[in-house]
């Protein structure tokens, strides 16, 4: 990813289309994957006067989303993932568990 960004020229729609079907594919393989949007977001905040086009910073997120989106409606009953972890979680719940 930092070699997409290394050059001082802004970042194309290829190469953020690139970048969200990686993160992507890394998700896919291994949920963690979503850590990936960390270093993106400190390349995008770094290079943000550099870059002309910012509606190209926005095709990474919109590349994973649809794909993700894509993979939940083919593949539905995939196995549990860590975000299936989370569909209790509600915010009464997490004050339930600090005062216990």
């Amino acid at each position: 990813m930092f070699f997409l960004f290394e050059s001082d020229q802004p970042v194309s729609y290829k190469n953020s289309f690139f970048i969200g079907t990686l993160i992507f594919i890394a998700t896919f393989i291994r949920t963690v994957g979503v850590v990936l949007f960390v270093p993106y977001i400190l390349l995008v905040v770094t290079n943000w006067k550099i870059q002309k086009d910012k509606w190209s910073l926005f095709a990474v997120p919109l590349a994973f989303i649809s794909l993700f989106t894509l993979q939940a409606l083919v593949l539905p009953q995939g196995s549990t993932s860590y975000f299936g972890h989370f569909e209790l979680f509600s915010p009464q719940r997490l004050l339930e568990n600090f005062v216990y």
